[in-house]
């Protein structure tokens, strides 16, 4: 399990430099200001590490957002995620995320798991805690993203990267 805690810690801090150094090239004059725009739609690709399976399994992660408050920097929406491997996991969930000014993006999303094996499916309450640094590229974001999905099987880590586009 260590093994794979810090791979998945060391992947995400060689991604946040790498989209660091692409959103560095994009022009910034000295009165930029982070506007938020009412609605977000992303996707996140990546990879789960499943602990209580010892495995890691490719891992997509949607979801719209609108802004209600704060300039749009408080926002609530719906999201969804796929864990792809033998033992099917599916949660759709409600969000919640505040943006701050600098990029990073907090998010909370308790919802329903759905795994789904050959013959049953089980349904039960999970809850994902989002972490993502968002770099603006024009009308699109990108960046890291970190999850961590809690459930009555147990944990699993999410890490990858985040697209968006506000409008």
């Amino acid at each position: 399990m260590f093994n794979s805690l810090l791979k998945t810690v060391l992947l995400f801090i060689i991604t946040s430099f790498s989209v660091g150094l692409i959103a560095q090239s994009h022009d910034h004059d000295s009165a930029h200001t982070h506007l938020h725009k009412k609605h977000e739609i992303s996707l996140a690709l990546g990879a789960a590490s499943l602990f209580s399976e010892n495995k890691v399994a490719p891992a997509i992660h949607l979801h719209y957002v609108r802004g209600i408050a704060l300039d749009n920097r408080l926002g609530l929406g719906l999201a969804a995620e796929a864990i792809l491997e033998e033992h099917k996991h599916y949660a759709l969930a409600a969000v919640v995320e505040y943006k701050f000014n600098s990029g990073l993006v907090v998010g909370y999303a308790p919802g329903l798991l759905m795994l789904i094996e050959e013959t049953e499916t089980e349904y039960a309450f999970a809850q994902h805690f989002e972490l993502a640094f968002e770099f603006d590229l024009n009308k699109v974001h990108l960046g890291p993203l970190l999850e961590l999905g809690i459930e009555p099987h147990g944990v699993h880590l999410l890490y990858g990267i985040h697209c968006g586009i506000d409008f």
